[in-house]
């Protein structure tokens, strides 16, 4: 099981603050059976220093801290990548192999909360000319898609994948934020969810319990298919959507298909 959005190298932006965080999240990672972990560290996010998101400065780190993993006998195998914040750059930081992973065809793009900037629809189309597929980062998380989940089918429709937090589907970013996951899960607008771990106490991994969560809301096979698309990711493979289905009043679908995204 792979989880591809945390934050567990140490002190190198808002995430784990030490060595000793970094193993108690990933021995938790381990409990949870996730086997490989990927590391997006904030990339020109405003309150970011911009020298420890150089790609040999990230790759030392996840070096040393992989080294520790084999001590300490914890079997998780950790890849690098970056959560891009949204800027009108996003084709020139491409020199940069962090912002990307999936064998360079993805790129994880955060926005800031309250509101999207004009025009950056067409700056993301001009990433997906450069050949790039955008994830877009936890999206029930933005008040305009809070308001008009409409917005997270445009997205698709241009070819954005989705990925929505785990702390999101189960209630611990507010009301807000759960009311609108649900949305988009139950309207097939998401292919992925991630754990976005920060610390070993209340943002940490949380995989399981989420892939429990959407058994009941969306169905296993629907669920099985949101879980293969972070394996499909690192491959640098298409993702997969399920496809629209009639769901009972208890949320669970009568059968899933699935198409390429």
């Amino acid at each position: 099981m792979i989880d591809f959005h945390n934050h567990i190298i140490p002190n190198l932006d808002d995430g784990s603050k030490s060595i000793e965080m970094s193993l108690n999240m990933l021995r938790e990672a381990e409990r949870q059976g996730i086997t490989d972990v990927v590391n997006t560290v904030h990339f020109q996010h405003p309150k970011m220093d911009q020298k420890k998101t150089s790609y040999d400065f990230v790759i030392s780190k996840i070096s040393n801290l992989q080294s520790i993993l084999e001590k300490e006998k914890i079997n998780i195998k950790i890849h690098a990548a970056s959560e891009v914040f949204f800027k009108f750059n996003l084709t020139e930081i491409l020199d940069n192999p962090i912002t990307t992973f999936g064998n360079s065809k993805y790129m994880l793009i955060e926005f800031q909360r309250l509101s999207f900037p004009k025009g950056y629809e067409d700056e993301i189309f001009k990433l997906q000319l450069n050949g790039i597929v955008p994830i877009m980062a936890h999206p029930e998380r933005y008040r305009g898609v809070q308001k008009d989940f409409n917005i997270a089918k445009r997205w698709i429709d241009r070819g954005f994948i989705i990925q929505i937090d785990c702390a999101s589907i189960l209630g611990k970013f507010g009301k807000d934020a759960e009311k609108c996951a649900k949305s988009l899960l139950d309207n097939q607008l998401c292919h992925l969810v991630g754990s976005d771990a920060h610390n070993d106490k209340n943002r940490n991994f949380l995989l399981k319990q989420t892939h429990k969560k959407l058994i009941e809301v969306i169905g296993e096979n629907a669920t099985d298919i949101i879980r293969s698309n972070s394996e499909r990711i690192l491959e640098g493979k298409d993702c997969l959507n399920y496809q629209p289905t009639k769901k009972r009043k208890t949320f669970l679908g009568s059968f899933f298909g699935y198409r390429k995204r």
